[in-house]
């Protein structure tokens, strides 16, 4: 690929391409999660953004309440040595190390609801 520009707006490209196709074919869906890796001699950091439709939402229960808030979604994380499941975020700068890189995850704040979350998302039973 040409130098065309960020990686952000790459992102916006390829994102909307996904979109685009979505609206013609019911097999692919309109929810993208992205993975920009940077050449390691630019950055260490990879970067996975979920980028929705619309808004991503979370149940959140204490024993006194139960509201639904922003979220956002992250991949499955594997490394040498590592693996961290999909979770639910809510929230900026979660950083994972991940041998000689770190993975940056970002969630949407949350105004009025918790400053921070990354909790597990329950997985349906296999047989």
């Amino acid at each position: 690929m040409k130098q065309s520009g960020s990686a952000d707006k790459i992102e916006g490209v390829l994102v909307d391409g996904v979109r685009e196709v979505a609206g013609k074919n019911i097999r692919v869906g309109p929810n993208c999660m992205s993975i920009q890796l940077p050449h390691p001699n630019l950055s260490r950091v990879v970067k996975a953004t979920y980028c929705p439709v619309t808004q991503g939402q979370a149940l959140m229960y204490t024993e006194q309440s139960r509201r639904i808030v922003p979220a956002a979604y992250s991949p499955w994380l594997i490394g040498p040595g590592t693996v961290v499941r999909p979770a639910i975020l809510i929230g900026k700068g979660w950083r994972f190390g991940f041998n000689l890189f770190e993975v940056q995850l970002d969630g949407p704040e949350s105004p009025g609801g918790p400053r921070a979350f990354f909790g597990s998302q329950d997985r349906k039973k296999l047989l």
